[in-house]
């Protein structure tokens, strides 16, 4: 990997020296300190561990990392928190897991507020790959590093991933067909009736990745609607069948017979 990379915590983080050449490690105290803005790299990873997190003012936090914003445009990717329950009480546990959402969802604030921070979303692989196969208490113990092979592993291809949509323009408009793409079948074959988005199979497909595209709609993505269809009976559809997304979700439409190329363009002039 081109780009130059730092990395604070308050693990041990040697073992990441194999996934990343040149790896520049930094000591926690870079957090609450002035060693931030002497950092030259593209990328400033922070990675913290659930402990850490137990104890943090996030007022505190907020302004080290506002600080650091002003004096160093290195992007940080900030990892969120993940815990290991014990199931002793259920209930407990469940204060304890709205605890940690509450804070996560703080540290997403945080990446709202200051520019050019990214979130490292460890309570994502931790819950994708296992807690158990996440984090070693032992190893935690003995050598301050709490990550197994496989987390190492899942962290360092979440690193790689966070640095590539950094680095590749961000789209900013999705143009999408009809017909066996926002919905299963043709509706001018098959009829509103026969058009599947739905909950069953293959109906369901295509509802969930309706429901994708709203999730990117609410991420500032613009949708725009290009299908070679009669108007009416697109519009007909939208009324008649419950379906995730509304014929309002789309800043435009274009629904003609003519070439969808010539659509497009059109779409990109009016949007600028």
């Amino acid at each position: 990997m081109k780009n130059s990379i730092s990395i604070v915590s308050d693990t041990n983080t040697s073992v990441f020296k194999r996934e990343f050449i040149g790896l520049n490690e930094c000591n926690l105290g870079a957090i609450y300190g002035t060693l931030y803005s002497n950092i030259d790299s593209d990328y400033l990873v922070l990675l913290l561990s659930s402990k850490f997190y137990e104890d943090l003012d996030i007022k505190q936090f907020t302004k080290a990392l506002q600080s650091f914003r002003q004096d160093n445009s290195a992007i940080i990717l900030l990892s969120n928190s993940y815990k290991r329950l014990d199931d002793y009480n259920s209930t407990n546990n469940i204060k304890k897991y709205q605890k940690l959402l509450d804070l996560n969802s703080k540290l997403e604030k945080i990446s709202y507020e200051i520019s050019d921070i990214v979130i490292l979303n460890l309570f994502d692989i931790s819950y994708k790959i296992g807690i158990d196969n996440f984090i070693n208490l032992k190893n935690s113990y003995l050598f301050q590093s709490p990550f197994t092979k496989d987390g190492i592993k899942a962290i360092s291809k979440e690193i790689r991933a966070k640095i590539e949509i950094t680095t590749i323009p961000k789209a900013k408009l999705i143009c999408i067909d009809g017909d066996n793409t926002l919905w299963g079948g043709i509706i001018g074959e098959d009829g509103i009736g026969g058009v599947e988005c739905d909950e069953n199979y293959p109906g369901i497909v295509y509802k969930q990745f309706q429901e994708q595209l709203l999730e990117l709609k609410a991420n500032g993505i613009l949708l725009a609607l290009i299908s070679k269809n009669n108007h009416d009976d697109i519009t007909e559809l939208f009324k008649s069948k419950n379906m995730p997304l509304k014929l309002y979700d789309f800043i435009s439409t274009k629904i003609n017979w003519q070439p969808k190329s010539n659509n497009i363009q059109e779409v990109a002039d009016e949007l600028n």
